[in-house]
């Protein structure tokens, strides 16, 4: 079950998409933040960069400051309970390498959508099979993605469960190290 702090952000936030990430173009939060708009998740981002003040001007603009949560940074510590508390992790990157927040949130379970980079993004999210792999810098994709981890509950728990299993198989503590030199030395 939920911790007594995960609750608690269930409650104060919602049924919530999360991001954590740096807040710069490259990392897409301003397609996410869009895809807001055709869905009935709140959203909360994690971070902070150059871009924090254009997102936060961009809530405001689409009307979603009672659904989306600028939250700047959080202490790394701190963060499980955002992971465990969120229905689904979005990182929907224009340009990255090998993301370990999506690592973290497989590592607690959840289902996730990042974009097709040809790097390591998609090693850790295999699409419909720990979540869905979508174009970079499409709204619409990352919105149909969404909306079908909530019209699809059974699916997006497997997912979830799916992810967990993966991350302990290929990235079981001993072998984080030798799979990261795999993957860079390739």
């Amino acid at each position: 079950g939920d911790s007594a702090k995960a609750s608690l952000l269930k409650n104060k936030y919602g049924d919530f998409i999360l991001f954590i990430g740096i807040l710069e173009k490259y990392k897409g939060e301003d397609y996410l933040v869009k895809a807001m708009l055709r869905n009935k998740l709140n959203l909360v981002i994690i971070g902070s960069g150059y871009n924090a003040e254009g997102i936060k001007q961009q809530i405001i603009n689409l009307g979603l400051q009672n659904r989306v949560f600028l939250l700047g940074n959080i202490p790394h510590y701190d963060l499980k309970e955002y992971y465990d508390a969120c229905r689904m992790f979005c990182l929907p990157s224009l340009m990255d390498v090998f993301p370990l927040v999506l690592l973290e949130a497989a590592a607690s379970g959840k289902p996730m959508i990042s974009t097709e980079l040809g790097t390591g993004t998609s090693y850790i999210n295999i699409d419909k099979e720990t979540g869905y792999v979508i174009e970079p810098g499409s709204v619409e994709q990352l919105s149909n993605a969404i909306n079908r981890f909530l019209s699809e509950e059974k699916l997006t728990e497997q997912m979830g469960a799916n992810a967990k299993r993966r991350v302990m198989d290929k990235f079981g503590v001993h072998q984080v190290i030798n799979s990261l030199i795999d993957l860079y030395s390739n």
